[in-house]
């Protein structure tokens, strides 16, 4: 998606693990942050739903075959335009869900949330210019790097790690998973 495609009004969604997602039940909606026509940030946040449209009731179809079991999947699409929903996507996806009453009061916190967001930034970029808040984005990754190789370096130099959880999915009985490396 090129970004003479993305305009300033535009939310964009998508619970599809593909593109970015961590799993169908978590929804991510994403806005630009614009100034001077220069888009120049992105605010995301994600929600986990409590229905996605699969043919169980439930948001972990551990036994689904393919992803066309797990519910409906929205790879990026814009969900709202010049800050107006499509009614078309929101009346699909309110026909596909269980809890649709529910799914649509999150849906409209998520987007308050992220309109204050682009709102608070559009100020901050008033106040501070771009080259500010291009550097203080640096400085701030920069930071949360320098933070992780110092807690990697804490880490005791094993040649084998292993890590086991026991996960119950609904109904199913308990099962122990485990990962190792080395």
């Amino acid at each position: 998606m090129g970004s003479k495609r993305i305009r300033r009004g535009d939310c964009y969604i998508t619970n599809t693990p593909g593109a970015g997602g961590s799993h169908h039940a978590d929804f991510t909606l994403a806005v630009p942050v614009f100034h001077d026509n220069i888009l120049f940030f992105w605010v995301i946040n994600r929600f986990h739903q409590s229905d996605v449209g699969a043919p169980l009731s439930t948001t972990y179809a551990a036994r689904a075959k393919d992803i066309f079991e797990e519910g409906l999947h929205y790879r990026a699409m814009i969900i709202q335009s010049n800050y107006e929903d499509r009614s078309d996507l929101i009346r699909m996806i309110i026909l596909k869900n269980r809890v649709a009453d529910r799914w649509y009061g999150d849906y409209l916190a998520q987007v308050g949330a992220l309109r204050t967001a682009e709102k608070r930034l559009v100020e901050l970029y008033e106040e501070l210019g771009l080259a500010r808040i291009r550097e203080f984005v640096t400085e701030w990754l920069d930071y949360s790097e320098r933070r992780l190789i110092e807690e990697i370096k804490k880490l005791p130099r094993k040649r084998r790690w292993q890590w086991s959880d026991m996960i119950q999915f609904g109904m199913w009985r308990p099962r122990e998973y485990r990962c190792t490396q080395g």
